[in-house]
């Protein structure tokens, strides 16, 4: 399966113990621009964003019965933020647990920059107001009723503006949903997708968004059913080498 090492969120986790003496063989290549494209694209619809909001309240729930009954862990993950220089160490690598079963930042490993973590997202209880506001954000833009095309460099700072944040905080948004998972202990994850998707859209976007590799695009409806209103928000990506250069970069032998 190309994903298997094409896709930042599922070579993580798949492809990581490849030696780099490998031989990589792509079957039917023909098709890999596509694969490449839709790996680091994401669409969001309506139906996405009100499950987020489910997902931002069972975590603010679990927030306040943390705090009642091992509020030490919270501030744990708090310390441990404050020394993290990346996004790679959000998360303890020696545990197998969460981080063996939630995919990994859709961002490309060598694109993670090492830099501190915002203190606007550091605090538990903080970074659930911040996703509040991003979902809020991106519901307005889904009540659009025309064709909408913009660069992804306007849409991260007019995204930005309104969250009150910078770029840091939209790229370590996927990262910092992972690492708040990990510290709830929350086992269900598969049930917080919307909101990994949305966390993802960001991380893209806060990391690519100032190159011309990503555009935003929303339509208010299905061009096969005009009358019926079906709003898609997508953040593509049209630079098919993007998803190539790390396995290029990595593997001796490509095919």
């Amino acid at each position: 399966n190309y994903q298997y090492l094409i896709d930042p969120k599922i070579a993580g986790l798949i492809s990581k113990e490849l030696a780099r003496e490998s031989v990589v063989v792509f079957d039917e290549a023909h098709n890999i621009d596509n694969v490449c494209i839709e790996a680091l694209s994401v669409n969001l619809r309506q139906e996405t964003i009100n499950r987020c909001n489910g997902n931002i309240t069972r975590l603010a729930t679990r927030i306040r019965d943390m705090k009642d009954t091992d509020a030490q862990r919270l501030q744990d993950e708090y310390t441990r933020l404050l020394g993290a220089f990346s996004s790679r160490s959000l998360v303890p690598q020696n545990t197998n647990s969460l981080s063996d079963h939630v995919l990994a930042a859709p961002v490309i490993s060598d694109d993670i920059v090492n830099e501190t973590i915002p203190g606007g997202i550091r605090r538990a209880e903080h970074f659930v107001l911040f996703l509040r506001r991003l979902v809020d954000y991106v519901r307005t833009k889904l009540l659009g009723q025309t064709f909408l095309h913009e660069s992804g460099r306007m849409f991260a700072f007019q995204l930005a503006n309104e969250l009150l944040c910078d770029a840091k905080s939209l790229r370590f948004c996927s990262e910092r949903l992972k690492s708040l998972m990990f510290t709830l202990e929350i086992a269900d994850v598969a049930d917080f997708t919307p909101l990994q998707m949305l966390c993802d859209f960001v991380s893209l976007l806060g990391t690519y968004g100032t190159t011309r590799s990503f555009g935003v695009i929303f339509e208010p409806f299905d061009e096969r059913l005009p009358t019926i209103p079906d709003p898609v928000l997508q953040l593509a990506c049209l630079d098919s080498s993007l998803a190539m250069k790390p396995i290029f970069a990595r593997f001796q032998t490509v095919v």
